[in-house]
């Protein structure tokens, strides 16, 4: 007989240090649960030998790696959130008993306090895996009209270890956030989407093997980016002004309106919130969002919808060089509210 998915489990644990496994998890509903591990296994190359066949295979290494879906609830997805930032403060909601804000920031300039993960997964009650010094690499939120807003997880871990079954670990539960309740604003008005990704990532090395070792030496940041889809429906020329024309008035009588090589940048903000009172809830803050493509679809007797793409970058604005470290001069916020008072 078979085992069905829904009795897996899946947790993760922030760890003190690189090396040291967590021992504290927090085990949350995952719509997928895909992150294990992954042996580079291979045959030897062909052989002169009066053979046709291969002489053996061998085992070079072992990393980990995959992608976690799961709804978004707010007293749980804290560390995966802190994997993936650099910062983290934590104040208290003022006139709103028992809640606190997490505001989390990539601190480019700012002292380094990256937490590595150590992620757990139970497959069914047969066995499970532990994958220990990992790392957030990709974090996409996602939110459709009359949904619940989701998220995928991409993970990358250094090691790879068997652990023993356990039946008495279940995953929590707690308020999560609806489309019905959430709101996105461009450039500090309102902006009506039918669908949004929001995509806030680190480009993470896993190449870094070294001779002597199975195992890879370390995983390195290359990069980060955060990048923003919509799809909307078109009801006026707002948006083809602004990716097209840099907002350009519209031409009058026979006139033209000339095609613009300047990128329109704006801000963006997206704001999810609970049904508790008070509520719990995550605001996405990008202060720099260059618009780069819209494309706009018409199609027999539907509506005329589009895809808007935008990129988030450094300007003047969200950046000073001459103040490396300001708390303020960051391209990306992330404030997560709820129960906890601690920081992750």
């Amino acid at each position: 007989m078979g085992i069905s998915s829904l009795r897996g489990v899946v947790g993760v644990g922030i760890q003190s240090a690189l090396g040291t496994p967590a021992t504290s998890f927090t085990y949350f509903p995952a719509l997928s649960a895909n992150v294990t591990g992954e042996q580079i296994a291979q045959a030897l190359p062909p052989e002169v030998g009066g053979s046709l066949f291969s002489r053996g295979s061998y085992k070079g290494g072992v990393l980990s790696r995959g992608e976690v879906s799961f709804v978004i609830r707010p007293n749980l997805v804290g560390p995966l959130l802190r994997s993936l930032f650099a910062q983290e403060t934590v104040t208290a909601v003022n006139g709103q008993t028992g809640r606190w804000d997490h505001l989390f920031r990539v601190g480019d300039h700012l002292p380094a306090q990256r937490r590595w993960l150590t992620v757990r997964r139970y497959v069914g009650p047969v066995y499970g895996e532990q994958i220990s010094d990992a790392a957030v690499g990709q974090f996409n939120i996602e939110v459709a009209a009359t949904n619940v807003a989701n998220a995928t997880v991409q993970l990358v871990g250094r090691q790879w270890d068997e652990i023993a079954a356990d039946p008495s670990i279940s995953a929590a539960t707690g308020d999560f956030f609806q489309a019905t309740a959430a709101s996105v604003q461009m450039g500090g008005n309102a902006f009506i989407v039918d669908r949004a990704t929001i995509s806030i990532g680190a480009e993470l090395t896993d190449n870094e093997f070294t001779v002597g070792s199975y195992y890879l030496d370390e995983i390195t940041m290359l990069r980060r980016m955060a990048t923003i889809t919509a799809d909307v429906r078109i009801r006026n020329r707002d948006l083809m002004a602004r990716v097209y024309r840099n907002n350009a008035a519209a031409p009058t009588g026979t006139g033209l309106g000339a095609w613009s090589p300047v990128i329109f940048r704006t801000s963006f903000t997206a704001t999810f919130v609970t049904s508790e009172n008070p509520p719990q809830q995550l605001v996405i803050n990008f202060p720099s969002v260059d618009l780069l493509t819209l494309n706009v679809q018409m199609q027999g007797n539907e509506l005329i919808r589009a895809q808007l793409q935008g990129n988030v970058s450094l300007t003047s604005t969200n950046y000073d060089a001459g103040n490396p470290g300001s708390d303020t001069l960051q391209p990306i916020f992330v404030t997560l509210r709820n129960n906890r008072e601690d920081p992750y």
